[in-house]
């Protein structure tokens, strides 16, 4: 499906709080999430339709529908500082290399917010030289502390 065919039908390939209802079909456009119930029930005759030709095809069972009620978010997002030291290091020692943002991923509840989920420790890579760690360092010359364990 083109971007403007999901604009004019109102869908999205990823759930969210407003496009919690899905539709799989394998043969068409894999997972689609919808805004109402209505749009995904009218795809899903649609799609099932495309699967008669002189009879049913097999796949025709594969198809399916639901409404999301988890799904993996990052909640606890860190994006990266504007300064960092010559070694990629921000001031508290974190390396963060060429990433953007640090986080981790949790099944949380699709109308979860940051501070009702759990959240899962980061744990980044640390910027401390192999003599001032006191651990064997990689093949980089950086330790792989992780922290907050």
């Amino acid at each position: 499906m083109d971007l403007t065919a999901r604009k004019r039908l109102d869908v999205k390939y990823h759930p969210s709080h407003e496009y919690r209802y899905w539709l799989y079909d394998p043969e068409g456009d894999g997972m689609i999430y919808y805004r109402t119930q209505d749009a995904r029930d009218d795809a899903a005759e649609k799609a099932i339709a495309a699967y008669l030709d002189e009879g049913w095809a097999d796949e025709v069972e594969n198809v399916s529908a639901g409404e999301v009620t988890h799904f993996a978010q990052c909640l606890d997002k860190i994006q990266r500082p504007d300064e960092l030291d010559e070694e990629g290091c921000d001031g508290e020692g974190t390396y963060w290399s060429g990433y953007q943002w640090m986080g981790n991923y949790t099944m949380a509840a699709i109308d979860a917010a940051a501070e009702e989920a759990p959240n899962a420790p980061l744990q980044p890579r640390t910027c401390r030289r192999e003599a001032e760690a006191g651990t064997s360092a990689g093949s980089d010359g950086w330790a792989s502390l992780r922290t907050g364990l």
